[in-house]
């Protein structure tokens, strides 16, 4: 799945596979750790639920269709550090914590750099 997914007013952006900016690239912590992160990737940029609709599945909902429409051996997103929404959603289902703290964009917007390995 290219472009956007929608359901109402919950959407989730996924780019084409490997699309991820060179700022979050850039500081990675090493070289085996990108080779097994990035270099089959998908990318997950944004996804959000609206607060007064969430832990109602929209999220899980969200993450699986995304991840179905993927050939990709991996799939990375990021978050805030202090978004305890988002990491309770991606790491009840099955990401892993890749770098923390993770400050591509610089130290005043650190991020949680998380994975998932998807199998085929």
């Amino acid at each position: 799945m290219d472009g956007v997914a929608s359901s109402g007013s919950h959407t989730a952006i996924a780019p084409l596979r490997g699309n991820l900016s060179n700022e979050l690239t850039r500081g990675f912590p090493d070289a085996r750790t990108y080779d097994v992160w990035m270099t089959d990737r998908f990318e997950i940029p944004e996804l959000a639920v609206r607060e007064a609709m969430r832990r109602r599945g929209y999220g899980t909902a969200l993450l699986a269709r995304l991840l179905d429409e993927t050939d990709a051996k991996t799939a990375i997103l990021a978050t805030r550090p202090d978004n305890k929404p988002a990491r309770r959603l991606v790491e009840r289902t099955g990401w892993q914590v890749i770098h923390e703290p993770y400050d591509p964009f610089g130290p005043d917007q650190p991020c949680v750099l998380l994975g998932r390995k998807l199998t085929a």
